[in-house]
């Protein structure tokens, strides 16, 4: 392969030559050296041992690299060095060798004083070598030992330092020998031990060979990127956020810091996941790849070239600046945190914890395409999300981002985005699995955190699953998968299939100790009869998958092993029922019939939640302030293309209704807030626009009152009078961006927003 080197080796001696020249520097994204004094020691057991220690990967120094990387010397090499290799991995191990063999005066990192090592030339000639090397902090009697070889000999100590040099060690080895005679030891004990000492440096020093690969210096940045994220031996791996962090720097972008303002709402999958996802975010929408060398064109004046169809070739500038970097990666935190939400949904994808989620790979091209729709498909907005949801189920049963996810989130950016527009051309993946999803295997699903285990306990989530104790939807937060048949039972009569999805289901802790515990469904489920009504009880069944039928088939007064397997594959056809709606055909002008199905949608550019009318729910107290999140909405729908405002459910599209709104007022319910709310609106917005632009309605939702205002998409514009902090009134232009409403600041672009909108 062009650029690419074989591995090659490199024997000790050559290379602690080589590290004493300064010929190795350190580029910016790589740690600072952080090894203990005691791995410092093992390294140099592992090498005297003749031990693998790891393949180095550096690439070769050039003005531009060195620049490009912000690279630095060794852990305390202190003099003008000849920089001539770049250390893409393996610095610990060369920082380690540097600080033993030369840094005498340095202290160790992190420490006020100097380590020195020292090989114990007893143990070492007796083969025992997790004996033979050990390190002292400097003292004064370590200063004294290390100034006076005399000392050395009569202690029987070889300090790691002599070995520097060939002839500094011959001197040292040679005054060793006529000291062990003076000593009075034996002459051919002598040349035996002189011998065998000499052997092991000098077969050491110049046989112990360490591999290395070395990229050319010609090789584009972006293949080292991506050779440097798949080459990397033993210890932290670094990512391609890392290295990016040190190319983007001279270019004032601190990606670290960007990623410690934002990190703590961004924590859904672990902190190493999503600082990379941002990145693939904003790569797939820049330039549909994510893979780990496309994501180097995402710095400033990076030059991409691009093969164009009649086979000539242009060269493209993705992020033209720091401000263009800075806009796109702010962009890509709100796609991000809005799929998310998204996914979080107990109404639209069920994951309500880290734990279910299917496939952590999905979650920038997710967010990818959740960002397209919301920002750019107005007309056949319900389309796409009916669309999206397709083409998520079906990747994540058919299991198609369990290996080559960057390729495959390319692969699939591109298809869904045809798809958006031309319902005729329906991705590849997911016409397959609506033609073959009944073939699903779910018995065997039976391990935790698979895949498929996950999507299967998300869609009971979606089902609305109820606790079996209170029978209201629980707190998701506290939900775990639970065995309906208990496990005490099917072990020794079922095997591993007791555990398989279909005899989980989500419930709360205690509802499973107080309930189920170890007892069978045909004593636990005739005392929820007893104490329930018959029909709220299939209700609440149904929403766990459980059809009267199972009901039935659970509740026998012998139940045994045909029976269990009855029960499951009834369950599955409950499950495949639930997926067959998934795949309806969506079209243009598909609109959600319920408010279940509005709902279920989740919150987008013309769909949007909000808890309360004037209740704080955080602070639990009234605050009438809030009634203008209200109104920034409605106008923002006005001036974008529309959408509908849901007062009295959560982000997650939990009901939680507007008893508390409704005790703010005097009467304290639906009529008198229905007259407040729409002497409100007449009063913001004028009574004509009231009445022709926007429809008010109290859908129930779980039981519980919610509000629903409909906004047509206005044919003017419409700016909304707000109060400053210190009371001072002004008028705000509220837009729809994505999920969100946003005022625009500038007048200019209010200007050209109005222009082309109205």
């Amino acid at each position: 392969m062009r650029h690419i080197e074989k591995t090659e080796k490199v024997s000790l001696q050559n290379l602690l030559s080589q590290i004493h020249k300064g010929e190795f520097v350190i580029p910016d994204f790589q740690r600072e050296f952080e090894w203990n004094p005691w791995d410092v020691a093992d390294l140099l057991k592992s090498i005297f041992m003749d031990y693998y220690v790891g393949t180095l990967l550096f690439w070769k120094a050039s003005d531009e690299n060195i620049k490009i990387l912000n690279c630095e010397p060794i852990y305390g090499y202190r003099s003008n060095g000849d920089p001539r290799h770049i250390v893409l991995d393996g610095q610990q191990r060369l920082s380690a060798l540097y600080y033993a063999f030369f840094a005498k005066d340095i202290p160790f990192p992190k420490r006020k004083s100097s380590c020195h090592f020292f090989i114990d030339i007893n143990n070492l000639l007796d083969s025992d070598f997790d004996e033979a090397f050990y390190y002292e902090w400097e003292s004064k009697s370590i200063k004294s030992l290390l100034s006076n070889p005399e000392q050395q000999y009569k202690n029987n100590i070889l300090p790691i330092s002599v070995l520097t040099e060939t002839f500094a060690f011959f001197t040292w080895l040679n005054g060793y020998k006529e000291s062990l005679i003076k000593q009075g030891v034996d002459a051919e004990k002598v040349n035996e031990i002189y011998d065998a000492l000499k052997q092991i440096v000098e077969v050491t020093l110049s046989e112990y060979s360490i591999s290395y690969i070395e990229l050319d210096r010609n090789m584009p940045i972006e293949k080292v990127c991506d050779i440097f994220t798949k080459i990397n031996s033993k210890g932290v791996p670094l990512s391609i956020f890392d290295l990016l962090n040190a190319i983007l720097r001279p270019h004032e972008i601190n990606l670290k810091e960007n990623w410690r303002i934002i990190k703590d709402e961004l924590m859904f999958v672990d902190e190493a996941r999503t600082k990379v996802h941002l990145l693939q975010n904003m790569s797939i929408k820049l330039q549909d790849y994510c893979s780990p060398r496309y994501l180097y064109y995402l710095v400033p004046n990076a030059k991409k070239t691009i093969r164009l169809e009649d086979n000539t070739k242009e060269e493209k500038i993705l992020v033209a600046d720091a401000f263009t970097f800075e806009k796109e990666w702010n962009a890509s935190i709100e796609a991000y945190k809005n799929a998310v939400k998204t996914l979080r949904n107990p109404r639209e994808y069920g994951v309500i914890d880290m734990r279910f989620l299917p496939y952590n790979g999905i979650l920038p091209i997710f967010s990818a395409l959740k960002a397209y729709i919301d920002n750019n498909l107005e007309e056949n907005h319900l389309s796409a999300i009916k669309k999206l949801r397709q083409w998520y189920w079906a990747s994540v049963f058919t299991q198609n981002y369990s290996s080559s996810v960057e390729s495959q989130s390319a692969k699939d950016y591109k298809l869904m985005i045809k798809w958006f527009e031309d319902d005729n051309a329906i991705p590849e993946i997911v016409q397959r699995f609506k033609d073959s999803y009944q073939n699903l295997d779910l018995t065997r699903e039976t391990k935790q955190n698979s895949a498929i285990y996950n999507a299967i306990f998300n869609l009971y989530i979606i089902n609305g699953a109820r606790d079996w104790k209170t029978l209201d939807l629980p707190d998701y937060s506290q939900l775990d998968d639970h065995h309906i048949v208990p496990r005490s039972w099917g072990k020794d009569v079922v095997g591993e299939d007791i555990n398989s999805i279909l005899n989980r289901t989500p419930l709360l802790p205690t509802t499973n100790r107080h309930i189920i515990s170890d007892t069978l469904p045909n004593e636990y489920l005739p005392k929820l009869f007893s104490s329930n009504n018959a029909d709220e009880i299939y209700k609440l069944f149904a929403s766990h998958q459980i059809s009267k039928k199972a009901i039935e088939i659970l509740s026998k007064e012998s139940f045994n092993k045909d029976d269990y397997y009855e029960f499951l594959e009834e369950r599955k056809k409950q499950i495949l029922s639930q997926i067959q709606t998934i795949f309806e055909d969506p079209t243009n002008d598909s609109n959600p019939d319920t408010i279940e199905e509005l709902i279920a949608l989740g919150e987008n550019s013309k769909l949007e939640f909000k808890s309360s009318y004037r209740w704080d729910i955080d602070r639990d107290i009234q605050d009438k302030k809030m009634e203008e999140i209200i109104f920034k909405t409605i106008s923002a729908f006005n001036n974008a293309h529309g959408g509908t405002l849901i007062i009295g459910v959560d982000d997650n599209g939990v009901a939680l209704g507007l008893d508390k709104d409704y005790l703010t007022l005097k009467d304290g319910n639906k009529d008198e807030f229905e007259i407040h709310l729409r002497n409100q609106l007449n009063k913001t917005f004028g009574t004509v626009f009231s009445t022709t632009n926007l429809i008010v309605t109290f859908p129930v939702l779980d039981g519980k009152e919610i509000c629903r205002i409909d906004v047509e998409a206005g044919k003017e514009p419409v700016f909304l009078e707000v109060m400053d902090e210190h009371g001072r009134k002004f008028e705000r232009f509220y837009i729809r961006s994505g999920n969100t409403s946003q005022p625009l600041e500038k007048g200019s672009e209010i200007t050209e927003y109005i222009r082309k909108r109205f």
